[in-house]
């Protein structure tokens, strides 16, 4: 008989890491599929959501509150199918995600009917969202994830019939209150998102650890034990923190914090205003996507404003007519995804061309390109298809060189 110990465990340990390879090349592949629907799922968006906005600015539509209802409806599917696919991006990547004022109520409210789908009938659902809650600074796939995690890890500690019950309430706490994930002190004015369940609780000896990437207490297969470590990450980078309270046999609750916002956040409201007492522009844009109907809708919206416009679908076409004449234009908005020259290669030729043009930069998803590259390169602008219309109208506005600028007479 031979000792085939040491050969059987190396053996097992090269199984390990060819799955572990495997796995990764996996969600490497996934991350690449994901970026390439990304985009020309936002390209379809932009389209229809385009189209959308400016039926509802038309006279006739302003006219029937049932068919601008229903405009309404078509817009608000492409902003969640919009926030779907920034979801998507986000888990299958390792991009830093931008934050800004947001709006807390609407997504809690998805959070807990998302929840009562994927969570047992035995299991009752309870919501309670103050009406008076503050702005806080994060961003909405974030707060989402923040929810989500904590609404899956409360269903999972319950074992048969129990409850979840999801608050939302602005707190000022002025004593100190310590975070059970970095362990400091704080006070202030806070947003507090509260999971409670009534399920089996955390053991006090687990307590210390429950915030430790991979420590898990779920079986095998239920579970990576990265939920909690993302929690901490995601709420302290938002200058938040977290409270747990927990009972063996009664049940666990989080609590997290997040800054108050306390200036007042103007945020668009989604809807195309071009009336006669705004700003209209007698510039040149020209317009550059592959997709026709994108130029299309760009071309109606931009005409609205009082611009003259040149719509082209090809981005050599595009430098040849800045070659023949590099005044062509005032303003140039280019996609970046396209055959021939992508939109930051023309913008480069286009600034050598004629350095004080202003370009806008318009993506439905690029791995080759991000809004500081592109600021680097010279372009004024750089947005995330679908650009709602009145935030491209306003933008327009902006770039359009001055002497451009007609005020309506009032």
């Amino acid at each position: 008989s031979r000792d085939i110990t040491e050969r059987f465990n190396t053996e097992q340990e090269q199984k390990a890491l060819e799955i572990q390879l495997r796995q990764a090349q996996k969600m490497e592949l996934i991350g690449h599929l994901t970026g390439g629907i990304a985009h020309d799922f936002n390209n379809i968006l932009a389209a229809i959501c385009g189209y959308a906005e400016l039926m509802q600015a038309s006279p006739q539509i302003r006219g029937s509150s049932q068919l601008n209802q229903f405009l309404q409806e078509i817009l608000q599917a492409g902003i969640r199918a919009k926030e779907l696919v920034a979801q998507l991006l986000t888990f299958s990547r390792k991009n830093e995600v931008d934050s800004e004022a947001i709006i807390a109520a609407p997504i809690v409210k998805e959070v807990v009917k998302l929840l009562r789908s994927t969570v047992p009938t035995s299991i009752a659902i309870e919501a309670d969202i103050a009406k008076d809650l503050p702005d806080v600074v994060i961003s909405p796939v974030q707060l989402h994830q923040i929810l989500m995690n904590l609404g899956i890890n409360a269903r999972d500690a319950i074992h048969g019939t129990g409850s979840v019950a999801i608050s939302a309430r602005k707190v000022v706490s002025p004593d100190p209150v310590v975070c059970a994930s970095c362990h400091r002190a704080f006070r202030g004015s806070y947003l507090m998102l509260s999971v409670r369940d009534s399920g089996s609780g955390i053991p006090r000896e687990n307590l210390s650890k429950i915030f430790d990437p991979f420590f898990t207490t779920k079986e095998v297969g239920h579970g990576t034990g990265l939920g909690l470590s993302v929690l901490h990450g995601i709420v302290h980078s938002s200058d938040g923190h977290i409270e747990v309270h927990s009972v063996v046999g009664e049940g666990t609750e989080f609590r997290v914090y997040l800054p108050a916002e306390s200036a007042d956040v103007q945020k668009a409201s989604g809807k195309i205003e071009l009336d006669a007492k705004a700003a209209r522009r007698n510039g040149n844009v020209m317009v550059v996507d592959d997709e026709t109907s994108i130029v299309g809708f760009m071309t109606v919206l931009l005409e609205n404003l009082g611009c003259k416009v040149i719509g082209v679908t090809r981005s050599t076409e595009a430098l040849r007519l800045f070659q023949d004449n590099p005044h062509c234009a005032d303003l140039v908005i280019t996609d970046q995804t396209m055959p021939e020259l992508t939109g930051a290669e023309l913008a480069r030729a286009l600034l050598a061309l004629r350095p004080d043009m202003p370009i806008i930069l318009t993506t439905g998803y690029s791995h080759s390109i991000d809004e500081k590259t592109a600021l680097q390169i010279g372009i004024r602008r750089f947005l995330m298809k679908p650009v709602p219309a009145k935030t491209l109208a306003d933008i327009v506005t902006d770039c359009l060189p001055a002497a451009t600028t007609q005020q309506e007479p009032s």
